[in-house]
């Protein structure tokens, strides 16, 4: 079972203003019960929600053991070994069987297999299947649409990378040579979605950033966006249309990256809680699992870290400001879920913390719940409520829920929540809008000795340089200040030097990373001077 964080945004309340959490996959990263066998350079695959980790290296020799993890019980089981020691091969699974391709005999040799063992959890049993064209040794190996492919790799320790992709037919037991990826690679990371295989990283001579794509149905290739950095020894999964590359680098990363295929873009996400290159990683449920594999210290681990992906998502939206006293307002939450399975028992809770003694008669969540919300399905609840008076406010709407998993009836819990803050009554300027121009304005106003406030969205921290100028074009003040990046950022006016009359406030957002932004002229007044 998990329970996931919660999830906090601030909203600042404004005319109509929603506030909305992107889609969250983030993976929350926990230690599960170690292999029993320390190794690296491992291969295997998943069969209906089982893990198997096949061979390896552990820093003496290669190995045959085969241990297989079952998420639902987080137990570990030994299984049939392989028929000889290996280690650097791969493995898919299509229609219940794991296949093995390949692998390296022994660290001092230069035997490279071109075996293709296959096991049947059924029989526990393992029995050798059609030999590959070539012998392979750290390539990558996957199965997409019922076929098996072999991509890269070496087939001996002091021959350069392969560009070669084979694919298997377990139908026929045969073998087809198909298009050569552009980029000749061995030690990559390998991921399928959407029955395209994204081949990541790897050694190309040294650590490579790229990233290549193969389409299995027209049999081509394609290059996307590559790795902000080089990564060798990477591993990669698939979950829900998004590619995680994990740890490799030639100096053994704990860091994780996520690719989104929709806008071709990486980004950093949260750091494994196990550094290393090598690992074996798989996906039961959704869920992330990486296990085994070698740090920057030589050292070969047992350990089993879990990605579980944050993706109860949600926004908040609230009827109107500012809030007056004696008017009536609502708060409307959307909740989605992203996750694999539906969410049962899904509620949805208001909260106004202490000091929020305005509101009054609140009513709602509409409808009470629980409810359902199926995987990639939406539900929205609404609260209305009164304001009696001034006084500041704040509120946290949260929705959390129970998710169904089908595999022996195991759930898990997950939670959303966001908060939102603003005043009662009396002038509550709202924050101004994102745009290629920042707004901006001064509060309060009539600006009045000894001074108010600019107030302006920084989106990046930088230096904000403003400048009052009067009817006449005439420069009156300049300010120039370090400032924090804020929704709401506020630099002080001090008056004492500007007189009473009309002026115009404007200036630019010189942010760190060299970008800029053009602050829109926002005319004010000074009354009540000297």
């Amino acid at each position: 079972m998990r329970k996931v964080g919660p999830l906090l945004m601030l909203v600042f309340l404004s005319a109509a203003i929603t506030a909305t959490n992107a889609d969250a996959v983030d993976p929350t990263w926990t230690t599960k019960t170690a292999m029993p066998t320390s190794r690296g350079f491992v291969g295997g695959g998943v069969i209906g929600g089982t893990i198997y980790v096949c061979g390896g290296y552990n820093a003496t020799t290669e190995l045959s053991v085969v241990e297989a993890y079952i998420p639902a019980t987080d137990t570990w089981m030994t299984k049939a070994s392989l028929p000889y020691p290996m280690r650097l091969e791969g493995g898919g699974t299509i229609n219940g069987t794991l296949y093995v391709a390949g692998g390296w005999a022994h660290f001092a040799s230069t035997i490279f297999y071109d075996s293709l063992l296959a096991y049947d959890p059924s029989t526990n049993t393992w029995s050798q299947k059609a030999r590959m064209p070539v012998a392979r040794g750290a390539h990558g190996t996957i199965a997409v649409n019922g076929k098996l492919y072999v991509i890269g790799g070496q087939d001996g320790e002091l021959t350069p990378p392969s560009s070669s992709v084979f694919e298997y037919d377990p139908a026929l037991d045969t073998w087809t040579q198909k298009a050569d990826k552009p980029t000749p690679v061995s030690d990559f990371g390998l991921a399928a979605s959407n029955g395209m295989i994204y081949a990541i990283g790897g050694i190309c001579g040294p650590c490579a950033t790229t990233m290549e794509v193969y389409d299995p149905a027209g049999n081509t290739w394609s290059t996307k966006e590559g790795l902000p950095g080089a990564r060798c020894y990477v591993d990669a999964v698939a979950v829900n249309g998004h590619i995680f590359a994990l740890g490799g680098g030639g100096s053994y990363l704990i860091t994780a990256l996520e690719y989104s295929p929709t806008e071709n873009i990486w980004t950093a996400i949260s750091d494994m809680l196990v550094p290393g290159g090598e690992k074996l990683a798989a996906v039961v449920n959704g869920r992330i699992y990486t296990t085994g594999g070698q740090n920057a210290t030589g050292t070969y681990t047992t350990a089993l870290q879990e990605g579980v992906l944050n993706r109860l998502t949600s926004s908040t939206t609230l009827s109107r400001v500012p809030l007056l006293s004696g008017e009536s307002y609502s708060v409307t939450m959307v909740v989605s879920n992203g996750l694999p399975n539906a969410v049962n028992g899904l509620a949805a809770t208001l909260t106004f913390p202490s000091g929020s003694g305005c509101i009054t008669n609140l009513s709602g969540p509409f409808p009470t719940g629980p409810l359902s919300i199926s995987a990639g399905g939406t539900t929205v609840f609404t609260w209305s409520f009164q304001v009696s008076g001034p006084g500041s406010i704040g509120y946290i709407a949260s929705a959390s829920g129970t998710e169904v998993v089908t595999l022996n009836s195991v759930t898990a819990a997950d939670s959303y929540s966001q908060v939102g803050t603003g005043l009662c009554g009396g002038q509550t300027p709202p924050p101004p809008p994102t745009d290629s121009e920042a707004a901006i304005y001064v509060y309060p106003h009539p600006l009045k000795c000894p001074g108010g406030n600019a107030v302006f969205r920084m989106e990046k921290s930088g230096i904000a340089k403003l400048r009052i100028v009067n009817m006449r074009g005439q420069v009156v003040k300049d300010i120039s200040r370090e400032v924090s990046a804020s929704p709401m950022a506020k630099l002080f006016i001090d008056c004492n030097d500007v007189k009473n009359g009309a002026y115009l406030l404007n200036g630019e957002l010189a942010y760190a990373d060299g970008t800029r932004q053009t602050l829109k002229p926002y005319k004010f007044v000074v009354a009540g001077n000297r």
